[in-house]
């Protein structure tokens, strides 16, 4: 709390700790809100996350489902509702606030505590699959969202008919460090394995691929495989592989990556654990100045292509056949957002000849065309 203080460096500055709010009946309620009211064909990406139609999943869960289950365009609003009563009669702690506004970042896990708000309420996408990931829970009197399309997911899964695209937050770092030399902004890199890092691009010419999955996650060995495969379509070129790790991943994923190959470059892990990583400044300055000293970047299933894109860097982005049973392929070809945003014409399906022509071509088109997409307003 005291760094929340000093972070937004108010003079006034009250800051109220969530946890002292804690509401075993509002965390019960909301658990049993998502498991049994969520009709489950909400989304196909809620579909694929909650693992239903997987033998996991109980015979007497699936029926109180069919049972219980509230039509899409109710959800978030008889949610409110029914938290408003179990506050009413104190179940639920009121929170001590009387804000002009409220602000929320997606998604928020326990919306029982700002239904209470929702009159004052902005709420924020912060990434692009959560409009469809699962219901809100929430009445905001605002939803902002990056982009056209978003918007209109927005729409469609949340049921909001307020619902406005802003520069996309997430993406801010960019802006902001475009405004500056690379000379100035590598001077407040402290890090010395950021600092290490940024050398390896001073002094080779680097293809960034960044994970996407870990040890924690299905698909990772196909992952380290795919991987392989790259360094060995790299080794006669003109560029090094380095490897971004996937945020947030155990050590030991880096030290199976530099197990790999001798040629390919790891790149410094995060050692925080909460995500909380888009809040240093080093760590946002240290992924720019990477992607902007970058060849080229090669992506299979994350968002760090956005990235790219607004740097106006070149991208190849792979894609699998839908008929693969391999493990990675499969948790790509999952994935709703890939297929239907960035799988267009210029992606490339998967083979090392088609990579290596697409990497030596090192053309824009798929870059200028996501960037496009992206602040399509």
């Amino acid at each position: 709390m005291g760094a929340a203080k000093t972070y937004f460096d108010f003079p006034d500055c009250r800051v109220l700790n969530i946890a002292d709010y804690y509401s075993a009946v509002g965390k019960r309620f909301t658990r049993l809100y998502r498991q049994y009211c969520i009709p489950l064909n909400f989304s196909p990406l809620y579909y694929i996350r909650l693992g239903y139609g997987s033998t996991k999943v109980r015979k007497r869960d699936r029926w109180l489902n069919k049972f219980l289950s509230i039509p899409a365009d109710r959800l978030n609003s008889r949610y409110a509702k029914l938290v408003k009563i179990l506050t009413s009669v104190g179940l639920i702690k009121k929170i001590d606030l009387r804000p002009d506004l409220m602000f929320s970042f997606t998604k928020v896990h326990n919306a029982h505590h700002l239904v209470q708000f929702n009159d004052v309420h902005i709420s924020i996408m912060e990434s692009w699959d959560h409009p469809s990931k699962e219901p809100y829970l929430l009445l905001p009197r605002r939803s902002l969202t990056w982009n056209k399309a978003l918007a209109e997911e927005t729409r469609r899964y949340q049921n909001y008919d307020t619902v406005h695209t802003i520069t996309p937050l997430k993406f801010r770092y960019i802006f902001e460090s475009e405004k500056k030399s690379e000379a100035e902004l590598a001077s407040r890199i402290t890090d010395t394995d950021l600092a290490e890092d940024l050398r390896l691009f001073d002094n080779n010419r680097l293809v960034i691929y960044p994970m996407c999955t870990s040890s924690a996650y299905f698909g990772f060995a196909g992952e380290l495989e795919f991987v392989k495969e790259l360094c060995k379509m790299l080794r006669n070129s003109a560029y090094k592989l380095y490897i971004r790790p996937y945020p947030l991943a155990p050590i030991e994923d880096k030290q199976k990556l530099e197990a790999l190959d001798d040629k390919v470059y790891v790149g410094a892990s995060i050692s925080g654990t909460d995500g909380t990583e888009v809040l240093d400044e080093e760590l946002q300055i240290h992924k720019y100045l990477i992607i902007k000293k970058s060849a080229l970047i090669i992506n299979t299933g994350t968002t760090f292509v956005f990235d790219a894109a607004l740097c106006d860097r070149p991208i190849v982005q792979v894609y699998f056949d839908p008929e693969s049973d391999q493990d990675f392929h499969i948790t790509i070809n999952k994935q709703e957002h890939l297929k239907n945003y960035l799988l267009n014409e210029h992606a490339v399906l998967y083979s090392p000849q088609n990579i290596l022509t697409a990497t030596e071509a090192a053309d824009m088109s798929f870059s200028r065309s996501i960037k496009k997409w992206l602040l399509t307003r």
